[in-house]
């Protein structure tokens, strides 16, 4: 019976994703159209008039537990949601960047240990710490009680993003006293991981002090994680094939150091963003607890790039130093000849920007070459409070208070003259459109014609403003056969500008404290768990919420002036789950049916146009998206040491609407315009599908064994969406075959991958431990799945050749290894 319970309701999730296929915009096509928690008691509790056990969606659940890592190197994101819907708080702090609402756990990368201990919470059921997220939400504990007492070191190897990693991790336990103390220590380092040029080194530190009293304690906790990693980046399949890999990466190069060439990345990104938090939590009796702790964040954001003044453009994959742009074949072979050759062809030529420059100097001119420091630099205090308190036997209460400040601060930097002596800071673009004397060409009007130097700032200096404030409460009812819940929301957030510098391009409209946007938003959820016996259970869950739009996509051209895109509303999200979940001694199961729309979504890109010949903002407006799709898992414990696990997900993501782009020019040549993007049941990129069946062995003497194949497919590239304008196709005829294949969406190959990672634990005299574990991603060594990816931003409006600027592809590394030893006392 059971069984057949299973069919049926897995067969009815399928049939409801079987979803049709609607028909992609274009121009002429304009009509409308959990981990679970441990039973309470007996298996056999719950039949009859007995109650049976809650049920909590955490870091446990079976889909959970395993989709995230064994599709990751797919760039495989759960449900299709971006990184802005799933929350991420650390002693109930939130910790999403307050201008994209985006996650960046390399603020704490390397504190494996003091980061453990964590509360994780699948999609829309309830938390015990905020109102939640559509995606979900997780809470860090650092608390330094949360560390055990011990002495821990670790090494590992690998030849991925890093090749070492040093670990050391110090805690004494709650101590007879009540205080607590713990403190950790890394190192990630790497000359060049997996990909040629990408260095890697980054440090962690936490330290945490706790104080516990009868009824109350006092945390103090610190942690950062300072570093730098040097990028890789994306590039066409052309470059790829000419270099013989498809781990070809273009912004690193060779430069002469002391009669040695030594490997040099061009674009560098670097972070160290300290962070405080004071937890004081009150505990009267086991029906009441009261969170609240205050942090502080400061640092620094940045990444290097190139930049050049009216000379060639230093990237060695530019688009007219490849074959495919000559047009004589004896051009083109030549030019293949040097890519395969050359080295200094195919990777940047540092000495050769530096001989320009030299020569320059000689000439008493500008430099031609720099690199400069694109930093996001921040400052964010924030409070949060929140009460748990179980007011009857049904019924538990979680409300919460929580406020935040954050300023952002934005600006370019000369990071390294390359060898000049100085830099007028003008803008190029301008000073080629206009007379060198106007306004402007000026970046700075308070300002104008400043000679700049390493370490000045130049070209664009403002501010980004946020403050949010949010109230909520979660009702939590639990009885012998079924459970619900309801949330409630209110939010409100304001924003502004503030520039530092006038630029000549918007003299009145760009320095000083720009106009204050506000918003009122609110959010509503609901549940309902069915309790069926106390191995069969079947929940719903709902919410709808209002969500203020993201600073950083507000504003048509912040770098420049204080405008936002018109009619700025605030995006609304409905979310709805229906899942079915078995669990017993020997098999967990969960199926999932999930659909959720997004509506007056906002999105942001900027890139050089080559029909206004100048940088642009492109801002949308109006962009609707909607998810649907079943996931399931499956765990059965076939014999006491194996385990057999199959995990899927099966979705349809989609742009449901046509939104307008606001264009904003740099070069201050043309006014804000506006156009109708064509991108209507277009697919939101990254893979729609994935797959992984895993054997999970834990063999006597404390060995274990897992080996899993892991599938994606149906993976789209991130579109770009001046393609679907009707400029795009201005002179084409409507039946022109030209027209369907410029509006296409690009899709991808999906692939296998085989894994399979070892490991064995010893102990020594009851308290010395020794771990060895040993891992191996993609063991056939496919090295032809594309992982991501996307069309180029440039479009040869004239002649409308689309292998001109051709798409540009990321691929899953090969065969890598990551090797760990761990000792503990």
């Amino acid at each position: 019976m059971v069984k057949k319970f299973f069919v049926c309701v897995l067969m009815s999730c399928f049939t409801a994703v079987a979803f049709a296929s609607p028909q992609q915009d274009t121009v002429d096509n304009v009509s409308d159209d959990i981990v679970l928690s441990e039973l309470d008691a007996d298996e056999d509790v719950g039949y009859g008039g007995q109650a049976v056990s809650s049920l909590f969606l955490n870091s446990q659940d079976v889909f959970d537990r395993n989709i995230g890592y064994a599709l990751s190197p797919f760039f495989f994101k759960t449900r299709g949601y971006d990184n802005n819907d799933n929350s991420v708080y650390i002693n109930g702090v939130i910790m999403n960047d307050a201008e994209t609402g985006r996650s960046s756990f390399s603020e704490w990368g390397g504190l494996n240990d003091a980061t453990r201990n964590k509360e994780i919470i699948s999609g829309l059921f309830p938390t015990d710490f905020s109102f939640g997220n559509v995606g979900g939400a997780q809470n860090i504990n650092m608390r330094a009680s949360a560390i055990p007492k011990q002495h821990k070191f670790s090494y590992a190897l690998s030849n991925r993003t890093y090749v070492h990693r040093l670990m050391y991790t110090f805690g004494t336990g709650v101590m007879k006293n009540g205080w607590s103390v713990a403190a950790s220590i890394s190192r990630r380092w790497g000359n060049g991981g997996y990909i040629a040029g990408s260095i890697y080194d980054y440090w962690g530190y936490y330290l945490g002090v706790e104080k516990r009293f009868a009824k109350h304690s006092l945390n103090l906790t610190a942690f950062g994680s300072p570093g730098q990693r040097g990028m890789n980046a994306a590039a066409t399949q052309e470059a790829y094939d000419l270099v013989g890999s498809n781990f070809y990466n273009p912004n690193w190069g060779y430069q002469t150091q002391d009669g040695k060439k030594v490997v040099r990345n061009a674009r560098i990104r670097h972070t160290f963003i300290p962070t405080f938090l004071l937890t004081w939590d009150y505990k009267p009796n086991n029906d009441l607890k009261l969170s609240t702790t205050a942090s502080y964040q400061f640092g620094e954001y940045g990444s290097t790039a190139l930049n050049w003044y009216d000379a060639p453009d230093p990237r060695p994959d530019y688009y007219r130093y490849m074959p495919s742009y000559q047009t004589l074949q004896s051009a083109k072979d030549f030019i293949a000849d040097m890519w395969r050759n050359d080295v200094n062809k195919r990777q940047i030529d540092w000495d050769e920007l530096y001989q320009v420059n030299y020569t320059q100097n000689k000439l008493g001119e500008q430099a031609k070459y720099i690199i400069e420091d694109r930093r996001n630099d921040v400052s964010d205090i924030a409070l949060s409070s929140v009460l748990n308190y179980k007011i009857s036997n049904p019924l538990k209460l979680t409300a919460g208070l929580k406020s935040r400040h954050s300023t952002s601060h934005n600006y370019t930097m000369i990071e390294d003259m390359l060898g000049g002596l100085w830099w007028k800071d003008v803008d190029q673009f301008s000073e080629r459109d206009f007379n060198v004397d106007a306004d402007e060409v000026q970046n700075d009007l308070n300002n104008p014609n400043r000679i700049v130097k390493e370490g000045d700032i130049y070209k664009y200096n403002y501010k980004l403003n946020v403050s949010y404030n949010e109230i909520f409460a979660n009702f939590n009812f639990v009885y012998p056969h079924i459970d619900f819940y309801a949330g409630l929301d209110l939010s409100t957030t304001t924003f502004w500008r503030e520039g530092l510098m006038r630029n000549g391009r918007a003299p009145d409209n760009s320095y000083g404290t720009g106009k204050t946007h506000s918003f009122f938003n609110y959010g509503l959820k609901a549940g309902v768990v069915g309790k069926i016996n106390g191995f069969n259970y079947i929940y719903v869950n709902a919410m709808f919420k209002t969500r203020a739009p993201w600073v950083r996509y507000s504003y048509v051209s912040p770098r420049i002036k204080d405008n936002t895109v018109a009619d700025l509303r605030s995006e609304q999200i409905l979310s709805g789950d229906i899942n079915y979940l078995f669990r017993s001694r020997y098999v967990s199961f969960r199926a999932t049916f999930f659909a959720t729309q997004y509506t007056d979504a906002m999105e942001s890109m900027s890139f050089y146009h080559d029909e206004y010949r100048t940088f642009v903002n492109y801002n949308l407006t109006g962009v609707n998206k909607r998810h649907l799709g079943v996931e399931f898992g499956i765990e059965v414990k076939a014999t006491p040491w194996l385990s057999l696990i199959f995990v899927g997900s099966y979705g349809d993501y989609r742009y449901t609407a046509r939104p307008q782009a606001t264009i904003s020019v740099e070069n201050g040549l043309r006014e804000d315009m506006t156009t109708t993007v064509y991108e209507k049941n277009f697919f939101i990129s990254g893979p729609q599908n994935g797959e992984s069946f895993q054997l999970k062995f834990s063999l006597p003497y404390s060995i274990w064994i897992d080996a899993s194949v892991n599938y994606v497919g149906k993976t789209y590239l991130s579109f770009n969406p001046e393609r679907r304008t009707e400029l795009s196709v201005n002179g084409l005829l409507p039946e022109d075959p030209l027209v369907a294949k410029i509006f296409d969406q690009e899709e991808v190959k999906g692939g296998f991958t085989l894994d399979a990672s070892i490991g064995k634990g010893f102990r020594f005299k009851g308290k010395y431990y020794l771990n060895i574990n040993a891992s191996v991603s993609n063991i056939l060594n496919n090295k032809n799945i594309v992982s991501g990816g996307y069309e180029q931003s440039r479009m040869d409006f004239a002649e409308h050749n689309l292998d001109k600027f051709p798409s540009k592809y990321y691929y899953s590394f090969g065969t890598t290894f990551f090797i760990n030893l761990g000792f503990r006392f």
